[in-house]
């Protein structure tokens, strides 16, 4: 009887990945191939700032809603999301390689069918309003790498229940993740000093804050004004 599949090694544009699962009733164990991702057709693409980049400029002439986004594209590596790339389109999920660094500004912005994003662990930073008024986004992981959030970056994402901010951001920006009412918990590390004004902002469902540290280097960030439901949430210090 065997369990669920467990992926190992996700799969990219250029590798496959490595799944398993185990008996329930014995020790047997197998692995399975997870097989390479099809990058999507059709995508806009733009010179990178170094020789032999390019980055992401637009949906083009793609008709897909489940977008797959190459490591490599034309023999050039694919660096980046551009500034309103995706804007107010119709899609549904995206898949961001490890090589891409930045996610630009508005990138994803207005995308209300976007119910899933997996990014790639190379990106470090999301530009303000990436993500603003994705209404259908209930969850996205944030990568270690990332070190800046812009402002606005997930606010008015109505569905997003919860969120851990990665261990390398210093700061969250204004209206970061304001009116996303359906947040109800949301992880800060200790690295993080500064919450500027309206950060969480009527996010009347927040009940909890898991806080990576002492209650003493809590009480020394700058928490700018109205932030009150994340102050009165439940912390916990973990």
């Amino acid at each position: 009887e065997w369990s669920e599949w467990t992926v190992l090694t996700a799969a990219t544009c250029e590798t496959d990945g490595v799944k398993t699962r185990k008996c329930s009733k014995c020790d047997a164990e197998e692995s399975g191939k997870i097989e390479a991702l099809i990058p999507t057709k059709g995508l806009e693409y733009a010179a990178g700032a170094e020789k032999n980049t390019c980055v992401v400029a637009g949906i083009g002439t793609a008709v897909a809603t489940d977008i797959i986004i190459p490591g490599v594209y034309q023999g050039k590596k694919v660096v980046g999301i551009g500034d309103e790339a995706f804007r107010e389109s119709n899609i549904r999920s995206v898949v961001i390689p490890d090589s891409v660094t930045s996610i630009g500004e508005f990138a994803f912005g207005g995308c209300r069918s976007l119910t899933s994003i997996t990014i790639g662990s190379g990106v470090t930073s999301i530009g303000k309003g990436a993500f603003f008024s994705c209404s259908s986004l209930t969850s996205i992981t944030l990568p270690n790498s990332v070190t800046s959030i812009g402002y606005s970056a997930f606010s008015w994402c109505s569905s997003l229940t919860s969120i851990t901010i990665p261990n390398s951001v210093t700061s969250i920006e204004i209206w970061t993740f304001s009116d996303c009412k359906s947040l109800t918990s949301i992880t800060i590390p200790n690295s993080v000093t500064s919450i500027d004004h309206y950060a969480f902002y009527d996010c009347s469902s927040l009940t909890q804050v898991n806080y990576k540290g002492t209650e003493e280097q809590w009480n020394k960030i700058q928490i700018g004004f109205d932030n009150s439901c994340l102050k009165s949430a439940k912390r916990y210090y973990i």
